[in-house]
This record gives structure tokens, C-alpha cells and sequence, in this order.
């Protein structure tokens, strides 16, 4: 479609619609309507990355066929987003975040933790790690921490040392909190 003037010239161009076009297909329909074509990348969620997306001028408007601009966008597929830290929250408010950053949430198997970190319960370890770049639809695995299960060895008899020896080699410390006195 164009508008002509009285002499049968076309005074200007209607923009093609590029929807579904690869960026060359895009560039070639334009440049063969005898556009001035300039290229500019978008994210897009809707748009495989290197499709057209949409034009400026849109699609059916007319241009001056003096100054036949037109830019042409191309989609470089979604915007990636950071990865939030999960780290230290409930399952529940995990599962929140996860829907909240468009990402998809998976328990991955408990991971052991010490009572003194006070991740029992909560999520103690998560990949990809916080602030990594990822996409919406991603999966994050998040592992929730479980106390450590160790068995107290019997320890009636010993000296303080072959004591504190025993609780080293399964990972635990000794702490001394009273003597009794050896009635012997």
C-alpha cells in the first residue's frame, strides 16, 4: 500500500509487518520496500531470541518515502534476572520467593548442619548460588538443613585429653564445665 501524488509517485510507505521473521528476513522485506533499516535488540518472553519483535514506525503506518527510517527490533530473548539468596528461609517462604522471581523451586536432598548455624529447618544451601544470572523459568534446588546425627561415645573413666582425642576424630568439642572430684 502507498499514496501517491499526482503524477502516479509514491509520497510514502507502509510499514510491513515483520512478526515471525528471523532479523535477515525482517532486514530484507524492509530494505526490498525501500526502507532505511536500523537494527536494535529487546528482551522479549514472548519472542525466540533473533526474531523480529516489532517495528518503530508499527506495522500499516506510512512513512514519508523521503525519510523511509524505520528501526527494527529484535529479540534477544528474556531478560536474565539475579538469583535471590534463599538461604536461611523456611521451605514455605522459599517456595514464595521462588514464584515471586518467576523461578521454579526444587528440595533437593537435606544437607547436614550444626546446631550452632541455625539452619535446621531452613534452607541451607541452594544452586545456582544467590546472584548468579539466571532466567524466569530457571530451577533453583535448595537443600534444607538437618541436624547432625552423631552417637556420644562413653567417655566414663577417661582423662580430660583421651576425652577430648575421642570427640575430635567424630567432630565434636569437649567443653569442661565442672570437676567432680575422684572420690577414690
Amino acid at each position: 500500500g502507498s499514496i501517491l501524488d499526482r503524477n502516479g509517485a509514491q509520497l510514502a510507505l507502509t510499514v510491513p509487518s515483520v512478526e515471525g521473521l528471523t532479523e535477515q528476513q525482517a532486514i530484507d522485506l524492509l530494505e526490498e520496500q525501500e526502507f532505511v533499516v536500523e537494527v536494535e535488540l529487546e528482551f522479549s518472553d514472548e519472542v525466540e531470541e533473533g526474531f523480529a519483535t516489532r517495528t518503530d514506525p508499527r506495522a500499516g503506518q506510512l512513512v514519508d518515502r523521503e525519510t523511509p527510517n524505520v528501526v527494527l527490533f529484535i529479540s534477544d530473548g528474556p531478560e536474565p534476572i539475579t538469583m535471590p539468596n534463599f538461604v536461611n528461609l523456611s521451605p514455605d517462604d522459599a517456595e514464595v520467593a521462588a514464584e515471586l522471581a518467576g523461578l521454579d523451586l526444587r528440595i533437593g536432598d537435606p544437607i547436614e548442619v550444626s546446631l550452632s548455624s541455625n539452619l535446621a529447618g531452613r534452607v541451607a544451601a541452594q544452586s545456582p548460588e544467590a546472584g548468579a544470572e539466571v532466567f524466569p523459568g530457571d530451577t533453583v534446588v535448595v537443600r534444607i538443613g538437618q541436624l547432625r546425627q552423631v552417637e556420644v561415645p562413653d567417655l566414663f573413666g577417661l582423662t580430660e585429653q583421651e576425652a577430648r582425642d575421642v570427640l575430635d576424630d567424630i567432630g565434636l568439642e569437649l567443653r569442661v564445665v565442672g570437676v567432680v572430684p575422684n572420690d577414690d
